[in-house]
C-alpha cells in the first residue's frame, strides 16, 4: 500500500462542525461533536455512500443513543440500552491517516478509528479500536456498522459453488433472526449472492448474518457501488458472535445497514482489540 499525503481541515456538514480529510479522489468526514463516527465518505464531489438520518441532521443528542446515520464502531453481542456516542471526540492527524477517538462510555469502552488513505486510489482502510478502560474482564467482539445511502441494495456473496458429488460439508452458518421473514420481496436468495433490498413503503425489520468466507460484500445504490473487505480470519464460525457471523445486513423502511463482525475475545481491563474494514467506492454511471 503506498500512503498518500491527506489535506485535513474543518468544515461544516449536514449542520455539524466537522474534520474533512480527503487524497483528492475521496474525502471522508467525521463530526467533532460526538462520535466516533464517519458521516460521508464519497468520491470527491459525488454522492455520499452512508445515509445522514433526516431526524437527526444537524442536532446534537444528550442522555440516549441517537440515530445519526453514517458509520459507527459497536461490541457484540447487541444488547439494550445502546451506548450513546454523544460526547465530543478527539481528532488526530499525521499527514497520512486521521484517528478518532470517542470518551469512555458508561459501560467502560473507549472506541476509536484510524481512517488511512491509499495516494491517489478510491480505497481507504478503517481500523475500529475498541479499548477496555473499565477494571473488569469484557467478552465481546467489535461490530462495525455503515448505515447505508437510500435506494440501494445489500449483497453478500456466497461461497463458491461445488457440486454435491465433490464436496459434501456444508458450506457455512446461515443466522436468521425472530423477525426475519424469507417469503419477503426485499430478499432474493440466489446462487451467487444473498440480495437484501431497502423498501421505504415497508417498514418491517430484515436481517440475515452469515460467515462469509469471500471477506467482501457490497451495496449498490444508484450511481455508485460501496465494497467493504475484512479479513476473515480466524476461519471457524464458532469463535464470532450471533452464532457464526461476520457479515450482517438489516433494513426497515428506508434504512439500511450493512454490518462486519471480528471475532470474540475475552478483553482484560486495559487491554485492546482492533478490527479493520477496506473500504473502495466505484461509480456506476457518469
Amino acid at each position: 500500500m503506498t500512503r498518500s499525503i491527506v489535506s485535513v481541515h474543518p468544515i461544516q456538514f449536514e449542520g455539524w462542525s466537522c474534520v474533512r480529510a480527503t487524497n483528492e479522489t475521496v474525502d471522508i468526514v467525521v463530526p467533532c461533536a460526538f462520535g466516533p463516527r464517519v458521516m460521508r465518505y464519497g468520491l470527491v464531489g459525488r454522492s455520499n455512500v452512508f445515509q445522514v438520518m433526516p431526524a437527526t441532521r444537524g442536532r446534537i443528542a444528550r442522555g440516549n443513543w441517537s440515530p445519526y446515520g453514517g458509520h459507527r464502531l459497536w461490541a457484540a453481542p447487541e444488547k439494550l440500552p445502546y451506548p450513546a456516542d454523544n460526547d465530543p471526540v478527539a481528532v488526530e492527524h499525521d499527514g497520512h491517516s486521521m484517528t478518532v477517538t470517542g470518551t469512555v462510555e458508561e459501560d467502560g469502552l473507549e472506541k476509536s478509528m484510524r481512517i488511512s488513505f491509499e495516494s491517489d486510489e478510491a480505497r481507504v482502510h478503517v481500523m475500529h479500536r475498541i479499548t477496555n478502560r473499565s477494571e473488569n474482564p469484557r467478552r465481546l467482539a467489535p461490530w462495525a456498522l455503515s448505515v447505508v445511502a437510500n435506494g440501494g441494495h445489500v449483497a453478500i456473496p456466497h461461497d463458491p459453488f461445488v457440486s454435491h458429488d465433490d464436496d459434501l460439508l456444508p458450506a457455512r452458518p446461515l443466522v436468521l433472526w425472530k423477525f426475519t421473514n424469507m417469503s419477503d420481496p426485499r430478499w432474493t436468495w440466489g446462487k451467487e449472492a444473498i440480495i437484501l433490498r431497502e423498501n421505504a413503503a415497508m417498514p418491517s425489520p430484515q436481517k440475515v448474518g452469515c460467515f462469509n468466507r469471500r471477506g467482501w460484500a457490497a451495496h449498490y445504490a444508484t450511481d455508485h457501488v460501496f465494497t467493504i473487505r475484512i479479513d476473515t480470519h480466524p476461519e471457524d464460525p464458532a469463535l464470532y458472535a450471533d452464532m457464526g457471523c461476520n457479515f450482517e445486513t438489516y433494513t426497515a423502511g428506508a434504512f439500511q445497514e450493512l454490518e462486519t463482525l471480528g471475532p470474540l475475545v475475552l478483553l482484560a481491563a486495559g487491554d485492546s482489540v482492533w478490527h479493520q474494514e477496506t473500504w473502495e467506492v466505484k461509480r456506476l454511471r457518469a
